[in-house]
This record gives structure tokens, sequence and C-alpha cells, in this order.
């Protein structure tokens, strides 16, 4: 049996501090600052948009009520130690509900009616001449 000798180069500073062995980094991370909310923000998507300026959102399932096809969902949407709730006729419109009621609050963002309702320009019957 070949016995090697195996040698170990330190990449690490000198001035590293080792705890067991294994090198700790000294000081904090650089912070990253805050973002800046978009100038378009009231025409952004605002699951897009929270998703953007609090990326740790969290959405949770609360339940569901009613009989076929009347059922209604409830989606809570958390950020940081606040909370939001939304419902709608299916998962996703409730989630967009509960981040309806996250971007007004958070961000100061209030959206136009028509998109509360789930209407867009897309779905809007075009007009003939």
């Amino acid at each position: 049996m070949i016995s090697r000798a195996s040698s170990f180069v330190s990449l690490t500073d000198s001035n590293a501090s080792t705890k067991d062995g294994i090198p700790s980094i000294q000081g904090q991370p650089e912070q990253k600052p805050a973002k800046k909310l978009p100038e378009n923000a009231a025409l952004m998507n605002p699951i897009m948009l929270l998703n953007q300026m609090h990326p740790s959102a969290k959405y949770e399932e609360l339940g569901k009520t009613g009989a076929p096809p009347h059922i209604q969902f409830t989606i809570k949407c958390i950020v940081g130690n606040q909370s939001f709730v939304g419902t709608g006729p299916n998962k996703k419109a409730a989630r967009k509900q509960a981040t309806f009621e996250a971007c007004k609050t958070l961000l100061g963002i209030q959206y136009p009616p028509d998109i509360l309702q789930g209407t867009s320009n897309k779905e809007a019957p075009m007009e003939t001449s």
C-alpha cells in the first residue's frame, strides 16, 4: 500500500479568526439598498410588484366555502408580521385580491376598480365603426 503525504495550503487571510479549524468571516455582509418603487407601479400586476418589492411574501390557503359551482376561496398573504386576506371564485382571484390589499397598505398603491374586478382592456369588447 502506498501512502501519500498531502499538503494543505491555507487560502484564508492570516488575520481571520478560526473556530475548530474553520475560518470565520470578519464583519457583516453589505446590506442591499431598499428597492425603489417603479414609476409605473399602478400599471404592474400586483402579484409581480409585491414579489419585486417584498420577495419574502408568502401565501396561505385558509379554506373554501360554498358548493360547486359557487365556491369562494380564501387566501392569506403574509408580508413580515402583517397579513392580508382575499376571497374569490378561484385561488388565483383570491390571491390577487389579497395582494391588492397588501399593495394598498404597504406600497400605497390604489388600483383602479376595473382591475380589482378582474376586467382589463383585453377582455373589453372592441368598438366597431
